[in-house]
């Protein structure tokens, strides 16, 4: 069986993974908790949310986009808890 834990490796060094974990993926979730389709998010708003919790949580400047490396590691883990 895999562990669905991500793995700090994934995500660029400097960005903290508690931080990563606590904060911006349990809020992003939050906001995909609300939404009509949670496991339907069109991927040009997923990017706009977690841009803006970006922005709104880190000092760090950073472009999230459908392939960078945040995006990517939080879609893969919805992904994984559809199954």
């Amino acid at each position: 069986m895999t562990s669905k834990k991500g793995r700090k490796e994934e995500l660029p060094d400097w960005i903290d993974a508690r931080w990563f974990r606590h904060t911006f993926v349990t809020t992003y979730m939050a906001f995909v908790g609300q939404t009509a389709d949670p496991w339907d998010v069109p991927v040009k708003q997923a990017v706009e949310v977690m841009q803006k919790i970006w922005d709104a949580t880190n000092g760090h400047e950073y472009e999230i986009t459908a392939s960078s490396p945040v995006c990517q590691k939080v879609m893969i883990g919805l992904f994984l808890e559809r199954f």
